[in-house]
């Protein structure tokens, strides 16, 4: 019998197969639907609907190729997000806020998620391999506990319950690159605060562990499109008592000019700001990106890696693909190790992500500027 368990693992092999035991890490724990609705402050809401007034979910025609959102994530947006648009295109408030307020389980986060979206046939049953996976590589890592992971409780979120806290599919993953770019962040020698810039904010949840791992007062810069930016603006302001900051012209830019900060506090700056944003913040620690580049042609890469590596980063931190993703449509995939990095930036450590455990594409990547 064991051998004809070896002849038939070994077909499985030449075949390109093979067996998992995925058990190890099994909770026996449910899949859970609460229906903890927590509402909005208005006021957030009145910021969010003011903001894009002045800054259109997709921009304008004027502006440069490198930050025009267009092509196949224009196109998805318009798809996923119907609801959300129609919210600012009518400058109406209760169904934005409605949205918001149920984030977890509409369009409001759709594309910034992994493993499996809101669907009532999962509560109940049990958890996906890849959540149980990241959950024990948490506790491994880390050593932090178990209530680390949750932000908060706005959004409707479902999941795991502990501690009469909710843990979403995705709290481990990122509360593991959370913890390893603080880390990065407490290494450096400055004497007063720390500066840290999330390109590519999704909905503000790294941001939020990040900042509660830091040992200095930090500033987290959030950066993304608009419909991204707004909804992290609304998730890390109701989850959070520092003080949250939306950027809406280029004058308001000049809250960066500011770097004798003692408190902690979040800055969302669009991305069509990225040249002015460039030249107001002479400081900015560490970077950090996951995903993004890879989703952006080389000339675009190009052109944010040049316009803000000026700033004499000290450490860019980017989870990116390394290698071409399969009938991925016209989405544009460029392999990590050709970014076009300035040679000032040497390569610290360069390993598979936690997910890479089922065939994850993505590498992770330090990067250290030499004195």
């Amino acid at each position: 019998m064991r051998a004809l368990r070896k002849r038939f693992i070994s077909m499985l092999g030449k075949l390109g197969y093979e067996l998992r035991n995925i058990n190890k890490h099994k909770l026996e724990d449910k899949i859970i639907d609460p229906d903890n609705y927590v509402k909005i402050k208005e006021q957030i809401v009145d910021d969010i609907l003011e903001f894009f007034k002045k800054v259109p979910p997709f921009y304008s025609d004027e502006i440069r190729d490198e930050l025009i959102i267009g092509g196949a994530w224009k196109q998805d947006l318009l798809e996923r997000r119907p609801l959300q648009l129609k919210a600012i295109e009518e400058y109406n408030k209760e169904l934005y806020s409605k949205l918001l307020e149920n984030m977890f389980r509409n369009e409001m986060i759709s594309g910034m998620w992994n493993i499996s979206y809101y669907n009532k046939d999962l509560i109940g049953n049990g958890f996906p391999y890849q959540f149980q996976y990241n959950l024990h590589m948490f506790k491994f890592i880390t050593n932090l506990s178990i209530d680390f992971l949750c932000d908060g409780d706005f959004g409707n979120k479902w999941g795991l319950l502990r501690n009469d806290k909710i843990i979403t599919f995705v709290d481990p993953y990122k509360a593991i690159n959370a913890y390893n770019t603080a880390n990065l962040l407490n290494s450096l020698d400055n004497k007063d605060n720390i500066c840290y810039m999330d390109l590519g904010s999704g909905w503000g949840s790294d941001a939020l562990k990040v900042e509660k791992l830091s040992n200095k007062p930090t500033r987290v810069i959030l950066f993304d499109i608009p419909l991204n930016l707004t909804t992290a603006y609304a998730y890390v302001s109701m989850n959070t008592d520092k003080e949250c900051i939306l950027i809406s012209s280029k004058e308001g830019l000049n809250i960066l000019k500011e770097n004798n900060y003692k408190e902690s506090h979040f800055i969302f700056i669009p991305t069509i700001f990225i040249e002015e944003l460039s030249a107001v913040s002479p400081k900015i620690d560490l970077i950090y990106n996951h995903g993004s580049f890879s989703e952006m042609d080389y000339k675009t890469i190009e052109f944010y890696l040049k316009i803000l590596l000026t700033n004499e980063v000290k450490i860019l931190f980017e989870i990116n693909s390394n290698e071409s993703a399969l009938n991925c449509g016209s989405h544009i995939e460029v392999k990590s190790l050709n970014f076009p990095l300035p040679e000032e930036y040497k390569l610290l450590k360069r390993s598979p992500t936690i997910n890479s455990c089922l065939g994850h594409r993505y590498l992770e990547s330090v990067y250290l500027r030499k004195k």
